[in-house]
């Protein structure tokens, strides 16, 4: 709850004119700092409490005292330069008082729903998807990195419903009409009037992202290049992100996804679950799996080698790796092969993330290894598209 300042943070950021991107209640955005470091966008803003701390340069301070390092002034200068330009310097102390009221209304209100367990979950996603379709475009771009037909329907790949469209409503309704509950799962949420609604996405393809057990636990969606917005570095937004709806202004009960990991495999069902199923390695003789940054990348570089995959979303979405390296464990594998991209070479992000991934890999108990290729494709993904048309 904001109880520091009868101004919001979103005010202060608006007069900074800076813009950044929404992660749950904070907003990731560069540092603008003079003498900062920052090239990617280390700036972290909390909207619920008003704290801002920058991970490169270290600063650290709250909307007033960040208002007043940009401007030069001081901080009782700037908190009044604040409220005027916000229209409230002259409102009196009751009005205050009712403001604080109001957000402490509003945070309780737009507390995120607890995760719906993966079961359910599961149903969910299965149904929305079913409402949904694969537009012509996506499908071309798709059989352009080399998809075939029968995988993209078997990943239930699909094309996000138009923002303005009926459907963000229709399709909660049809799925509450057939029985499910949305609250808990990433991607609905309730608008103003206590509708249930889907996340209004930018036009994208929406990814699927499966666990050990063949289940849907979230999806991701990956932006058409037409509708990235650039960055102030001048970089594009980010092409894949979670479908998420934690934190929205103006919703309620929505919930955020997790850095979930994905498994692009063979499964068979041990007659209570479905169980990832491993390769034996030609050269070792060991059960392997080999592990990537990017659902989609796993799902195709399965289907192009019938290599068992699984993913992060990034490089640096390792949290959860040891987990699955236990249901891994769990069905005999004794290798994983890194696949991370070429460019490890290059980055040193990317190369960290190598040896931390070797770290758990070595912690579960496993021999890992670094898998090599021509690093003039970047992904392996590529490598093994261009491999079978005969390029490589």
């Amino acid at each position: 709850m904001r109880e520091q300042f009868p101004f919001t943070a979103e005010t202060v950021l608006e007069m900074l004119r800076i813009e950044g991107k929404p992660r749950g209640n904070e907003v990731v955005a560069h540092c603008p700092i003079e003498g900062c470091p920052d090239k990617s966008g280390h700036l972290f803003i909390n909207l619920k409490n008003d704290k801002i701390n920058c991970q490169r340069c270290g600063w650290v301070g709250n909307t007033l005292t960040f208002y007043a390092q940009l401007t030069g002034m001081s901080n009782k200068d700037a908190y009044h330069d604040i409220m005027e330009r916000a229209g409230l310097k002259d409102k009196g102390e009751d009005y205050h008082k009712e403001i604080q009221k109001k957000r402490a209304m509003e945070a309780e209100k737009a507390k995120s729903s607890a995760l719906l367990p993966i079961e359910e979950r599961d149903k969910v996603y299965n149904a929305l998807l079913d409402e949904l379709y694969l537009s012509k475009d996506h499908m071309q771009n798709l059989f352009g990195r080399g998809f075939e037909e029968y995988m993209i329907y078997l990943k239930k790949y699909r094309t996000s419903p138009p923002r303005s469209g009926k459907e963000i409503y229709n399709i909660p309704k049809i799925l509450q009409n057939q029985g499910y509950s949305l609250q808990g799962v990433p991607g609905f949420h309730k608008n103003a009037n206590g509708q249930w609604e889907f996340a209004r996405l930018k036009r994208s393809i929406l990814v699927p992202v499966r666990d050990s057990q063949n289940r849907i636990q979230a999806i991701q969606h990956r932006l058409d290049d037409e509708v990235r917005k650039k960055k102030p570095n001048g970089k594009l937004e980010d092409k894949y992100k979670w479908v998420s709806t934690e934190g929205w202004n103006g919703f309620s009960c929505g919930t955020g996804a997790h850095a979930f990991i994905h498994f692009a495999c063979d499964f068979s069902w041990d007659g209570k679950r479905m169980l990832p199923i491993p390769k034996t390695d030609k050269r070792t003789g060991k059960l392997f799996f080999a592990f990537t940054e990017g659902p989609m990348k796993a799902d195709l570089s399965y289907q192009l080698t019938g290599t068992p995959f699984f993913a992060s979303a990034g490089v640096k979405a390792l949290k959860i790796l040891p987990d699955a390296l236990i249901e891994l464990k769990k069905v005999g594998v004794e290798l994983i092969y890194d696949c991370f991209d070429m460019d490890y070479m290059e980055k040193e992000d990317v190369a960290k993330a190598s040896k931390n991934v070797e770290k758990m890999v070595v912690a579960a108990g496993m021999k890992y290894e670094r898998k090599i290729w021509n690093k003039t494709f970047k992904g392996i993904d590529n490598y093994y598209a261009f491999k079978l048309k005969g390029i490589v």
